[in-house]
């Protein structure tokens, strides 16, 4: 009885050969592998294979003859893709790291300090996670001070004090009984600088977030091995790295505009 790998790749022969000629003639399906002069037995067969322009990426292949490593455009189905990954779901929890550091930076880095840029903060208590909003009342004493009541929660003050520490916000919080004080830092070249740095350090953080997506995902490559094509596994696999350099250069370019806008002057 054959094994159902093997009637896998008899039934990917026989489709290749009944419609080699037919791929032939659609050449803006295919995958071009340039620079392969000694293909492994399936190269040949993945030149050849008709694809929907549905994706489309560079991945890294190495010669054999020389040892080198050169790039090879392949192409891949989304049904191929969904063999081994849930790839809409792969992108959704990538694109909202993007959402997530885009909102930090609208609510945290600000040069004017407001109310708004403390509530939603999460503050990580014995209980759970909670916005600081849930658990404290936060509005402005004077032109120049913020105050945090915790009344109804005093047992997270020291939570919520190290959450606002640690921020990015650049300010220093003062526990007073079940309050918390904001001196509200003047606009100065320190200030800005601080800021710049703090844009960075969440940028770090969110693309240490898509690190993990991509760790995810490729473990869930990993435990298809044995039972899918080889050649599909290694493909998946140089995509989720080729998303994962894709979105870490949105954060960069998005930490790169917010950090100009920080060192502009007040208008």
């Amino acid at each position: 009885m054959l094994s159902l790998r093997s009637l896998r790749h008899l039934r990917r022969f026989s489709v290749i050969g009944a419609n080699s000629f037919s791929s032939l003639r659609q050449s803006e399906h295919f995958a071009f592998l340039p620079n392969c002069s000694r293909l492994r037995p399936r190269d040949s067969e993945r030149n050849v294979r008709a694809f929907s322009s549905s994706m489309l990426l560079e991945a890294k292949k190495r010669d054999s003859s020389k040892g080198k490593k050169t790039k090879a455009k392949v192409a891949l189905r989304d049904e191929e893709i969904n063999q081994v990954i849930e790839y809409e779901k792969f992108i959704q929890e990538n694109d909202r790291v993007v959402q997530n550091l885009s909102s930090e930076y609208e609510k945290r880095l600000t040069l004017r300090t407001t109310p708004a840029a403390f509530e939603s903060l999460t503050v990580e208590t014995p209980d759970g996670k909670f916005r600081l909003s849930e658990i404290a009342r936060v509005f402005q004493k004077s032109p120049a001070l913020l105050e945090i009541q915790m009344i109804d929660f005093p047992q997270f003050i020291t939570n919520a004090t190290k959450a606002i520490s640690a921020s990015g916000l650049n300010v220093n919080p003062q526990q007073d009984k079940t309050s918390v004080f904001i001196k509200i830092p003047k606009v100065t070249r320190e200030h800005r600088e601080q800021l710049v740095k703090n844009a960075k350090t969440l940028c770090n953080g969110a693309k240490e977030k898509l690190r993990d997506i991509h760790n995810k995902y490729s473990r869930e490559v990993k435990k298809s091995e044995g039972e899918l094509d080889e050649d599909l596994l290694f493909n998946v696999g140089q995509l989720l790295k080729a998303k994962q350099d894709e979105y870490a250069t949105k954060l960069e370019s998005m930490t790169a505009v917010k950090q100009k806008e920080l060192q502009q002057p007040s208008s």
